[in-house]
């Protein structure tokens, strides 16, 4: 009986400590002055959210998942969950640049795949400490892309060294987000619905169901970037809530 007890009180135990591991690993907690460029994911509501991360198979960048922001997947896609208001963290080795895009609350699809996402999926994008000294003008880049749709709204602030900028003259800020599937022209960091060379429609997704394109931006300010050598201080990427449909269509 004393046994039963033990280990019940042990598995009890071991639950507990591996629930607080992987909510506090970097949470509230900030790497300053760093060489290398750190990637914040941050859930700034009071539900909780999957969070998906795909990274690419270029072996001169991170080609696992495993371990980042405690995700136990292996291979180039992964997910975890995040609570309200949690944050989490990653920064890769100096030897390995860190590229791919973050999803909320689903995989990322380029069409619509259902009811309950049929205004589509918008996902944050990002390559960083890829300083490779192969590369003549190799450039540290972010945007928010709303080509296949939008389902929630992302925010990106960033806190480093500074250098970014979108192009055109467009260098003194700090933070960009999209908003409802039609009310992204005009907005530094992201790509409209359907625009995949942002200032224009180019070759975007062929869907079944296509949805209806948005104007272009007036200018190529859809990507956000930078001097890799530049490379180190943070960057936020927020997750601000579920969307659905504009205040006009509602």
């Amino acid at each position: 009986m004393k046994k039963l007890i033990f280990k019940t009180i042990f598995a009890i135990l071991l639950v507990y400590s591996s629930f607080f591991v992987l909510k506090n690993c970097g949470v509230k907690k900030e790497i300053k002055n760093s060489k290398e460029t750190t990637l914040y994911v941050v859930n700034e509501t009071k539900d909780t959210v999957d969070v998906f991360l795909t990274v690419g198979a270029d072996t001169n960048y991170i080609t696992n998942v495993k371990g980042i922001f405690g995700i136990l997947d292996s291979g180039l896609q992964g997910s975890f969950t995040m609570l309200p208001n949690d944050t989490v963290f990653y920064q890769s080795p100096s030897n390995k640049g860190f590229s791919g895009n973050i999803t909320f609350n689903t995989p990322p699809m380029n069409c619509p795949p259902n009811i309950k996402f049929a205004d589509g999926i918008n996902i944050f994008e990002f390559s960083l400490n890829n300083n490779f000294y192969w590369l003549k003008y190799p450039q540290e880049t972010i945007d928010i892309s709303c080509v296949s749709g939008v389902n929630c709204r992302i925010g990106c602030k960033i806190d480093s060294l500074g250098g970014w900028n979108a192009g055109n003259g467009i260098d003194s800020f700090s933070y960009f987000e999209n908003s409802f599937i039609y009310d992204n022209v005009g907005r530094i960091g992201v790509y409209p619905v359907g625009c995949d060379s942002c200032s224009k429609i180019y070759k975007p997704p062929v869907c079944d169901n296509p949805l209806k394109p948005s104007k272009p931006q007036p200018a190529n300010t859809c990507n956000i970037q930078r001097d890799a050598s530049k490379k180190g201080g943070n960057v936020f990427v927020i997750y601000k809530g579920k969307l659905k449909g504009t205040p006009a269509e509602d």
